[in-house]
């Protein structure tokens, strides 16, 4: 069986386009849950921050 320089080339282009978008994917679900957290991280800063001004109250 004869595979043409077409066939192989067609199918690591094929792998590589799969792999950058695992990749893309990767990166938006980390930037996701990163975003996630700063904003619970926000949260509870402004929720410490208002304890403390009742307490001094």
């Amino acid at each position: 069986m004869v595979i043409s320089r077409k066939s192989v080339h067609r199918k690591q282009l094929l792998h590589q386009t799969i792999f950058s978008e695992i990749i893309l994917i990767f990166y938006i679900v980390i930037g996701k849950i990163s975003e996630a957290a700063t904003d619970i991280l926000e949260v509870l800063v402004y929720y410490l921050a208002n304890k403390e001004r009742l307490i001094n109250l």
